[in-house]
């Protein structure tokens, strides 16, 4: 290799401007960077304790080492006998014996000798310190609070862990509990910044929650791990608003899609329309060629022929049964082997709906032939054939699968300025076996051929964040499945937020009912 060559190359790119880092490789560098952070900080802990252990065992031994040499010291003195200066004096007077009395329990402690006192007192100061190095680790004060802290540490860290004291705990069902954490506050009526420990019941921590998202906790908890910041969570949710037009009310509405989660490490958004997921890379609006045909019948036959010119649904041969109303009639096409088509049209003969039924041997043989784009384009070309000729875009809002996969629901909507007309929607339903129209909901001739629109819409930013002021955003960890080796992972969540897809005035960002 010509390594002149390659410096050239190096110094060339450095001086260019414009140079930078790959945005993918600063991203998992500064991953890298704060998992090594992460593994310091526990080995540094361990560490640490080891040298606690170890020092209050160092200066145990020291102590029992010092008593024993001290009692052997004494009791050596006790045991020789004073040798008299004179030497006269020991043989002139021989040695008497003294007399031993049996001490009664009532004088026995008063008779120890002052040696053995010394002994017992030295003694029982080693027990003190040993039963005290022996319990440095136990849990303190309030039942649970040891794991509640451990977990706590794992999401603050060991720098910030210091700073939270526990506050109380709270019994739930089951035997389960909540250690509650503050900082910077003392009183339990003025608790300040709170995070709350889930235990269940054998005392092992299952989660923890933190739900002001403007306070430092959350701050914390995102630079240590590296996750998504409530105002990115925030700019997201205003990015999935989609502005719609309601006939009924004659206004414009925001309408965020349904939400369970939001995954904090990723950004993902949990619901069930999420332009960002691998689901749905595809254009909501979309343009078609309205022809205007109308999707209506005089009598049986003439809906049946029209039904297997545009669907592939033949019932010619089935028996069929008629039930006429004022407002709407029903048509029912059946046989005994379960095929069945059911048609029900408004007072003026349009077609407003009908659901047909294979038989059930093809039901159970059935397989997907077809992929969810294949629908969309036959549900297009459906729509594009009867839509009213003003009509020049649709708007496909969401789709689902039924069975074992085999058949897709889609709903579409007119669009009329760029805004999709939301009470006014078309539910095609395709067998992805054979590609036919199984069933339909709509009616052609009820869309309006203009919208009215009073003022400008207020901005998604702003809708978003009087939204957060009535479902306060909550930060939500749970350990690791190995919480030795993984970190826990996070998720945001809304208080209180309605289970299905939430609607605003797009004028006052009133969340609607």
């Amino acid at each position: 290799m010509d390594w002149s060559t390659e410096k050239w190359i190096k110094r060339t790119l450095q001086n260019e401007e414009g140079y930078e880092p790959d945005p993918e490789f600063a991203s998992s560098l500064r991953q890298m960077c704060l998992q090594s952070l992460k593994t310091k900080e526990k080995r540094a802990r361990r560490v640490a304790h080891l040298s606690r252990v170890a020092a209050v065992m160092s200066v145990t031994l020291v102590l029992f080492m010092g008593s024993a040499f001290l009692i052997s010291h004494q009791n050596h003195h006790a045991k020789t006998p004073v040798k008299p200066s004179n030497p006269l004096l020991a043989t002139a007077r021989p040695e008497t014996p003294v007399p031993q009395h049996r001490l009664s329990p009532e004088t026995k402690e008063q008779e120890i000798p002052e040696t053995n006192l010394q002994s017992k007192a030295t003694s029982d100061h080693n027990k003190n310190i040993t039963e005290t190095a022996a319990g440095a680790d136990q849990p303190r004060g309030i039942k649970g609070e040891k794991e509640a802290r451990q977990f706590l540490t794992q999401v603050v860290g060991e720098r910030y862990s210091r700073e939270y004291q526990a506050l109380q705990r709270i019994e739930k069902e089951e035997g389960k509990a909540e250690i509650t954490f503050t900082r910077g506050k003392e009183t339990a009526s003025d608790p300040g910044s709170v995070i709350s420990v889930s235990l269940d019941s054998a005392d092992r921590a299952v989660g923890i929650v933190v739900t002001d998202s403007s306070s430092a906790d959350i701050a914390r908890i995102v630079e240590f791990h590296g996750l998504k910041s409530p105002a990115w969570i925030e700019d997201m949710l205003a990015s999935r608003l989609q502005l719609f037009y309601r006939v009924s009310t004659a206004t414009l509405i925001y309408e965020m899609p349904e939400l369970e989660e939001i995954d904090a490490h990723s950004g993902r958004f949990f619901g069930k329309a999420d332009y960002l997921s691998a689901q749905y890379q595809h254009s909501f609006i979309q343009e078609v060629q309205s022809q205007g045909q109308s999707f209506s019948g005089n009598h049986v036959k003439e809906l049946a022929d029209l039904l297997t010119e545009d669907t592939g649904i033949e019932v010619e041969n089935l028996p069929v049964h008629e039930k006429k109303g004022e407002k709407s009639s029903t048509i029912i096409w059946q046989n005994e082997q379960g095929k069945r088509l059911t048609l029900e049209t408004n007072s003026e003969g349009n077609i407003i709906g009908f659901a047909y039924q294979e038989s059930d041997q093809h039901q159970a043989e059935r397989k997907i032939q077809l992929s969810e784009l294949n629908a969309r384009e036959i549900a297009a070309r459906f729509l594009s054939k009867h839509m009213p000729k003003s009509i020049s875009h649709v708007y496909f809002y969401q789709a689902s699968r039924q069975g074992n996969g085999s058949v897709i629901q889609m709903e579409w909507m007119p669009v009329i300025d760029q805004i999709p007309i939301r009470d006014r929607s078309f539910l095609i339903t395709i067998d992805l076996s054979d590609g036919k129209i199984i069933a339909f909901r709509g009616d052609f001739t009820d869309i309006p051929d203009k919208i009215n629109t009073r003022q400008k819409p207020m901005e998604r930013a702003e809708c978003i964040a009087s939204f957060l002021k009535q479902y306060p955003l909550q930060l939500r960890g749970t350990p690791s499945i190995h919480p030795l080796q993984g970190d826990p992972s996070f998720h945001y969540r809304l208080i209180g937020l309605p289970p299905n897809a939430v609607e605003f005035n797009a004028y006052t960002g009133k969340c609607l009912d």
